[in-house]
């Protein structure tokens, strides 16, 4: 636990809390709801007690009975530490930031000379990104207790709304310049006393663009201030002259530091960069210049550079042969970097070799020499890339847990897998696969803002923008985007309406609000790395921008979709009659805004007009180089027409609302819902079709593996099982009106009056969503090799001739990878199977 409150607490009571403590610290939980309860029971205005029992209970799930504990200890406005300390634990815990901003603010109201509060609101503040109240509690702060530190809290809170703000020019021309008056004036009254308070002002004038004044900052006495890094000046002043662009002055200066730190590989980038920059633009020293002049000596052929590589090298050799001294890796690695960049200068005209045909020999060879180097990366990436290209992901989490991926990879390489999972049928794996990324990305809100509040503590104020962009940065990437809409879809497809779990409790629990499209999609950020895979191919086979750029708007165009799919399905499942008892959990917007049935006529239209431009955008067609991204599934999802059953399904949906809130019934109606019946079985059973074939193919009597099946067929389970969980939608509004016929045609004197047809045609619209189901079932288990009989004799998995003297040699690998990719589909065709049981047996019950 945190501090127990030390000083501000008496010894009797640190005596009767220290067993709740103990227990907490211990995971102990139960019995420290035990101990709290029986300090309660004596001593009921102990507030601090009644928190640690909150916390206990928070911690054991009990989320609501805490939060409602916690208000009871807000509610009398605790000012004592040890309360003030546990309740922020609580909120933190609970993830909410803006409950200690206000616990805080109350605290100080009654002791507003308190500096620990102030400075724990400040934090607090610092949570919730409030940086306009963040600048006003340090200048509150400051003036009550003027130490620099508060003051450049302040100014940097500054800093902070001018990075955060929509309006570049209210940055350039309020923010800055006014953290800039307020760093000159400490700098005028001489109180500037730290290395953090020079570089706060270096900041803010790099912000501003003012690099001469920056350069004479460095010259000056505040120069002296920096001392964290060796040579920090000269090092500071020659990153300035890049940024000014004045290669001549940046180019002496990196010269000198090399002749310092010759190992120093940044300074050997800057070098070349700066003495290109002068190559290219053809300049040369002034004809008055004195040659000894080292403050504008600038080497400006590549002559000159490679002269001044050699000096370096040669004047580490020196060293090397005194004494025991390594050579420096620099020098070398300057001269490959030079003649790489001059290289690439240059043109290549090679012509386009390979196919795809080698794709089962490149498995067998990758296999081979991952053995022989079990710790190569690239292997392993690489061979991720292949098993998914074949349908195969059974043996990617192991090759994927061998990366060992942490932390910022789990944006920066998930893409490698999370795209292929679910698409590959291993929806157990995938579900692991969510859970673990999304944590990372829900931890890393927390993290960052603790690393800001440490970055204020400390004066390191030059970090605090580093990991704003960062927080922003992850918390707007696109395969967070991804993988939580994928996983909401994901639950969807393997639990709602299973085991008594409804689709609409699905959509409660999830907090979906189909009317909102949540996403900022200016602001999307693409942190993959999409360079991690070596190629050797030729130049113009190499993953290029606009590869890069196109596979951005690819990944774009999928989510969009994928959301579209998830806010119809919340939107159908909210026309759904609610019982009176369940009308409180329901959302409502409170007679404002759109209807559910107007919200979801608005997703219909979107998602169809986004159908029809996807189709007709060249990117969605788009493949990249293996070693590139991987292509999304839009263009199969289109190929496949599961787009135009979903909305034609969306669209039945909306009518049979329609014909349930009517007082008449429309005969044109009921006509247009039958049509779109049949539209829907058309396309499904015409799916269906074309997928149902043979995992192995014949082609010119050799037997060659179909490894385009299994991505189809899992496109098919999860729309033909949305198309069921929106049955259900239909069911549960017809039955309703199904109900009031019979009552109706009951009280008629005279015989049973005519029902509406609309009853008769969802009925034999169920049965031909059976047949489906059935023919899908079917298709699926034609997939698993277990229940094929194959000679891998004839079984061909290259179309690349292979010698005989190799075919022993190569026997035993191709088995052993034949036999991965056998239990890989087994698993796909054992948990597709296991969605189209749940989803037949919820068919089976929607009977009128």
């Amino acid at each position: 636990m945190a501090n127990r409150g030390g000083h501000h607490v008496d010894t009797v009571t640190e005596r009767r809390l220290k067993p709740i403590y103990d227990n907490l610290d211990n995971g102990n939980y139960k019995t420290a709801i035990q101990m709290a309860d029986k300090v309660l029971k004596k001593h009921r205005v102990l507030q601090c007690a009644k928190v640690l029992k909150a916390l206990a209970l928070l911690r054991i799930g009990k989320r609501l009975e805490s939060f409602a504990l916690t208000q009871d200890v807000m509610s009398t406005k605790p000012v004592d530490e040890p309360t003030l300390q546990a309740l922020s634990i609580c909120f933190r815990e609970m993830q909410k930031p803006e409950q200690i901003v206000e616990l805080y603010t109350t605290a100080l109201k009654s002791n507003p000379n308190n500096e620990e509060f102030h400075t724990h609101l400040f934090m607090a503040l610092v949570r919730v990104g409030d940086y306009k109240r963040q600048q006003q509690v340090a200048k509150e702060l400051y003036k009550v207790f003027p130490k620099n530190p508060y003051y450049f809290w302040g100014v940097m809170s500054i800093i902070l709304q001018a990075l955060t703000a929509t309006d570049d020019k209210l940055a350039q021309m309020m923010y800055l310049p006014l953290a800039e008056k307020m760093v000159d004036r400490m700098v005028n009254e001489g109180k500037m006393e730290a290395e953090a308070e020079v570089n706060i002002y270096l900041m803010i004038l790099g912000y501003l663009k003012k690099h001469d004044k920056a350069v004479n900052v460095l010259d000056g006495t505040l120069g002296q201030f920096l001392k964290a890094e060796v040579g920090a000046c000269p090092i500071r002043k020659a990153e300035l002259y890049c940024n000014m662009s004045q290669w001549a002055e940046a180019n002496g200066a990196y010269r000198r530091l090399l002749r310092q730190r010759p190992d120093e590989w940044r300074f050997y980038q800057q070098y070349l960069k700066s003495a290109l920059a002068l190559i290219e633009s053809n300049w040369s020293p002034p004809i008055n210049q004195n040659d000894s002049d080292c403050d504008i000596q600038a080497d400006h052929t590549v002559d000159m550079v490679l002269d001044f590589i050699d000096e370096l090298a040669a004047a580490d050799a020196e060293i090397a042969s005194g004494k025991s001294h390594t050579p420096s890796r620099g020098v070398f690695l300057a001269r490959m970097e030079l003649l790489r960049i001059l290289k690439e200068r240059g043109t290549q005209d090679l012509e386009r070799t390979g196919t795809e045909r080698y794709l089962w020999r490149m498995i067998e060879i990758l296999e081979k020499g991952l053995k022989a180097s079990t710790s190569c990366h690239h292997m392993k990436l690489l061979l991720i890339r292949l098993y998914c290209l074949i349908g195969a992901f059974g043996p990617i989490p192991d090759l994927y847990d061998g990366l060992d991926i942490k932390h910022i990879q789990q944006d920066t390489l998930g893409y490698t897998v999370s795209g292929y999972v679910t698409s590959l049928g291993h929806f157990t794996s995938a579900n692991a696969l969510f859970n673990t990324t999304l944590k990372f990305f829900t931890v890393n809100h927390k993290d960052t803002t603790e690393y800001m509040i440490t970055a204020y503590k400390f004066g390191t104020f030059h970090k605090i923008p580093e990991f704003l962009t960062f927080r922003r940065r992850i918390s707007h990437s696109i395969h967070c985007a991804l993988v939580t809409v994928e996983k909401l879809l994901l639950e969807l497809l393997s639990e709602a309406e299973i085991g008594g779990n409804s689709l609409q409790d699905f959509i409660l629990d999830m907090e979906i609000s189909p009317e909102k499209d949540e996403t900022k999609w200016d602001e999307i950020t693409d942190n993959r790395d999409l360079d991690v895979m070596l190629s050797w191919a030729p130049q113009h086979r190499q993953l290029t921008d606009d590869d890069k750029a196109a596979s951005l708007q690819q990944e774009k165009s999928w989510l969009k979709l994928r959301q579209l799919v998830l806010r119809s399905l919340a939107a159908a499942s909210y026309l759904i009659p609610i019982p009176p008892q369940g009308a409180s959990n329901t959302p409502t917007n409170n007679g404002e805004g759109p209807g559910h049935e107007e919200v979801l006529g608005m997703l219909i239209e979107q998602l169809e007009r986004y159908l029809g431009e996807a189709a007709e955008d060249p990117i969605t067609h788009r493949k990249f180089p293996v070693q590139g991204p991987p292509s999304t599934r839009t263009a199969s999802y289109l190929k496949g027409d599961c787009g135009t059953i979903l909305l034609t399904t969306l669209k039945v949906v909306l009518q049979i609302h329609e014909l349930s809130t009517s007082n008449e019934e429309s005969a044109d109606l009921q006509s247009k819902i039958q049509q779109d019946f049949t539209v829907i079985i058309d396309k499904c059973t015409e799916s269906i079709r074309r997928s149902r074939r043979c995992l192995i193919r014949e082609d010119n009597e050799t037997r060659v593996f179909d490894r385009h099946i299994l991505p189809e067929l899992v496109m098919l389970v999860e729309t033909l099982g949305f198309v069921i969980l929106l049955s259900g939608v239909c069911y549960r509004l017809l039955k309703p009106m199904k109900a009031a016929a019979n009552r109706k045609s009951k009280k008629k004197k005279g015989g049973a009056t005519v029902k509406p047809p609309v009853f008769q045609h969802f009925k034999h619209y169920i049965e031909n969503v059976q047949l489906m189901a059935d023919g899908l079932t079917c298709a699926v288990q034609d997939i698993d090799p277990t229940t094929l009989s194959l000679d891998l004799g004839k079984l061909q998995l290259s179309d690349a001739p292979v010698e005989p003297k190799i075919v022993d040699d190569t026997a035993a690998g191709t088995n052993s990878i034949w036999k991965r990719v056998e239990k890989s589909y087994h698993e796909s065709s054992k948990e597709l199977l296991d969605v189209l049981k749940g989803k037949k047996e919820f068919l089976a019950m929607l009977k009128l």
